[in-house]
């Protein structure tokens, strides 16, 4: 009867507020990452909407009219893989990036097929876009420069960098005037 015997350590002090709920017990519903989880497939559904839609729109855009919006993008691609060729001084691939992105870009800005891409149907759409005489003359010189590398094995770094910039420069100027005309594209 030892065993029962409760002695004054055995009882503890009176509670006067007392709770009806278990201690120790996690509550997920009142946490921020609760009402995360929550919002989380409706977000989900919602940007599944809005891709969708921007998706089926962009397919809806004529390929023509998509690859005109995307010239200067492909071209600054180009010349972006002609600038790493041109910090390895490799020449060939350098001015072969140059001469694909400046005619690349005037194919799809200004809709000229590929079979009909010649010096002068380049500059006789440029001049019919009211592009100044000087910049058509500098793009043309751009192709030279990059055929005379290609085919005559003209090259030097000094030049390679001097028609890199000039890329650049002539493809920003191109589209700024291209964007100031009304009807520039056809």
């Amino acid at each position: 009867a030892d065993d029962l015997a409760i002695g004054p350590d055995d009882i503890g002090p009176l509670r006067l507020n007392t709770r009806l709920r278990k201690q120790n017990t996690f509550y997920l519903v009142n946490t921020p990452v609760f009402w995360t989880l929550a919002a989380l497939p409706m977000f989900l559904f919602f940007g599944m909407l809005v891709y969708r839609r921007r998706r089926l729109a962009r397919a809806a855009i004529d390929p023509a009219e998509r690859r005109r919006r995307e010239a200067q993008h492909m071209a600054m691609e180009r010349l972006e893989t002609a600038k790493t060729h041109l910090k390895n001084e490799n020449n060939r691939d350098f001015y072969d990036e140059v001469s694909k992105a400046m005619l690349g870009y005037v194919s799809d800005k200004l809709g000229i097929p590929w079979s009909e891409l010649t010096k002068d149907n380049v500059r006789s759409r440029l001049e019919s876009l009211g592009v100044d005489q000087p910049k058509i003359a500098q793009f043309m010189q751009i192709l030279q420069n990059c055929e005379m590398a290609l085919f005559a094995g003209k090259a030097n770094t000094e030049s390679m960098q001097e028609t890199y910039d000039n890329s650049l420069d002539m493809l920003a100027t191109i589209e700024q005037q291209l964007a100031q005309k009304p009807t520039s594209a056809g």
